[in-house]
């Protein structure tokens, strides 16, 4: 009889572990989906610089930096702006320059808290729009944000904010600072940075360990003005580690690491710059 009741006890446990374990997965799976970058969608996929230092033609250029994501898709069409720049003239002045206008702008991500990111939000003012930004950022900044009469959303962990849009969750620096990555049909991650504080190479670990999918391009700034030769040779191995096959550095991202990629990686380097546009 003992036997019997024991051999009773083992299959209920394992049926129970079993069912533990699936469940676990599945909500693995919803927070951090593991998929092929062959996986395919039926969607496209542009990105545009609006503003940047790193000028370009008769484009207007100021210190700071904002990217234009735009998908589209057989169910729905977004246009996101990943940080606004300095100001809300130069923002207003590209965006039509490349067709667009401040009216189709569906939400907004900020990267981090400094000025030459938000500082654009003003073009922005009383339209109601989301504004995605890090938890941790300060006080003050989120102030600035509320008075604009936008609608301040504080990010934590790493989310798909629409389908195959993400949203990479906070990173120290200092300061906090957040990106933005797309799932590029048939060829992984493009991710969006805009001052890599923590490290641009630190960044896209997350984005890649978080969201499952292997990273392929990165565009923005790598706040590596000024950085020793050792450090740049380090950050681009690393990079290249990872299996990126694109390197857009803008930003403050300094002249050094962009002639590096230049003379040393021409088919990864990407000259990047106001009015770059890329379709995916």
């Amino acid at each position: 009889m003992k036997p019997l009741i024991l051999t009773v006890l083992i299959a209920t446990s394992i049926i129970i572990v079993a069912v533990f374990a699936i469940a676990n997965m599945s909500s693995y799976r919803k927070y951090f989906p593991i998929e092929s970058s062959t996986t395919h969608y039926n969607y496209s996929v542009e990105i545009a610089v609006i503003v940047d230092n790193y000028g370009y033609d008769d484009f207007a250029s100021e210190w700071g930096i904002s990217v234009l994501l735009k998908i589209v898709n057989n169910e729905n069409n977004w246009t996101i702006l990943f940080d606004t720049g300095s100001s809300d003239s130069v923002l207003k002045h590209n965006l039509y320059k490349l067709g667009y206008s401040i009216s189709d702008i569906d939400f907004i991500v900020i990267s981090h808290e400094h000025f030459d990111h938000l500082g654009g939000l003003k073009a922005f003012s009383n339209m109601k729009l989301r504004v995605y930004v890090p938890k941790s950022m300060s006080d003050n900044a989120k102030e600035y944000i509320r008075n604009l009469e936008l609608k301040l959303v504080e990010v934590n962990e790493t989310f798909e904010v629409v389908k195959n849009v993400y949203i990479v969750g906070e990173v120290y620096g200092p300061p906090w600072e957040q990106a933005l990555a797309i799932n590029v049909d048939g060829k992984g991650l493009f991710i969006i940075v805009g001052c890599s504080h923590p490290g641009v190479e630190k960044i896209i670990k997350k984005a890649y360990r978080e969201i499952g999918v292997k990273p392929y391009a990165v565009l923005g700034g790598f706040h590596m003005a000024g950085a020793s030769h050792y450090r740049i040779v380090h950050t681009v191995n690393e990079l290249l580690a990872l299996g990126i096959k694109k390197i857009y550095p803008i930003h403050c991202s300094g002249d050094a690491i962009r002639e590096y990629l230049r003379k040393n990686f021409p088919e990864t380097y990407g000259d990047g710059h106001v009015g770059l546009v890329l379709k995916e």
